[in-house]
């Protein structure tokens, strides 16, 4: 096996930013400009990635048709999806609560966006980096979903650094963060796995203690989590 060697010529230390990640040690590139660079391995992705969003595992932590109504929400922008592929959450989410105003914007990078003619229904597509500062104001939700877990603490503070200002000036703005929130003790087996298969790509699943270790060296705290039958959770943030 691979795994035991590689791990001891990196001396058995996490990912980070200087050490790279496992899929660059031995693909020569980080898995999104791999992506990028390989348009079906990129579909595969997107395959892959509906199928963890449908039937059981459907996105419904978070009771979006409910809370947003509380928002008087007219023409302006409802929901930024950061991260969010080809939009196929959004897509699901403006089906299931039809009442929803104002517009959803799904960013994502130019490739992502490349594969197919245009967006689902009722969504728009932006080109973005979340790297750099959010071009959004003023939205009423700024949604992570399957994004946290890919990055390590030091990746995510970096970018959950360009949404925080607009937290700051707009205290009615949400910051939604969609991922398994794991226990202390006792994870199961399944849960084990999916920490496990972060790994290779520098990321990981997060217990609750983790969640606040994360978020409070970034300036933010969890004001809420939200759970229903799929296996991933809602984290509601609020600014310290």
């Amino acid at each position: 096996m691979a795994m035991p060697r590689t791990l001891a010529e990196h001396d058995y230390k996490a990912p980070s930013k200087e050490s790279r990640t496992p899929f660059k040690w031995a693909n020569g590139e980080e898995l999104w400009t791999f992506l990028g660079s390989h348009p079906q391995r990129a579909m595969n992705m997107v395959v892959g990635m509906k199928s963890l969003s449908s039937g059981s595992l459907a996105g419904n932590a978070y009771p979006f048709g409910e809370e947003l109504a509380k928002l008087n929400i007219e023409d302006e922008v409802a929901i930024v999806d950061i991260g969010g592929g080809q939009g196929h959450i959004m897509e699901e989410v403006r089906k299931n609560n039809p009442g929803i105003k104002g517009r959803i914007i799904i960013q994502d990078l130019p490739s992502t966006f490349e594969a197919v003619t245009g967006p689902p229904p009722g969504v728009e597509f932006m080109p973005y980096d979340m790297f750099t500062p959010q071009p959004v104001i003023k939205a009423h939700v700024y949604y992570y979903r399957h994004i946290i877990h890919d990055w390590n603490d030091e990746s995510c503070g970096l970018f959950l650094a360009q949404v925080l200002p607009l937290l700051k000036e707009q205290p009615k703005s949400k910051l939604l963060l969609v991922d398994l929130v794991l226990p202390d003790m006792n994870v199961s087996m399944q849960q084990s796995i999916r920490d496990f298969t972060m790994f290779p790509i520098g990321g990981l699943e997060r217990s609750e203690k983790q969640w606040n270790a994360l978020l409070n060296r970034n300036g933010l705290k969890i004001k809420k989590i939200w759970r229903e039958s799929e296996p991933e959770a809602c984290v509601e943030c609020a600014v310290l």
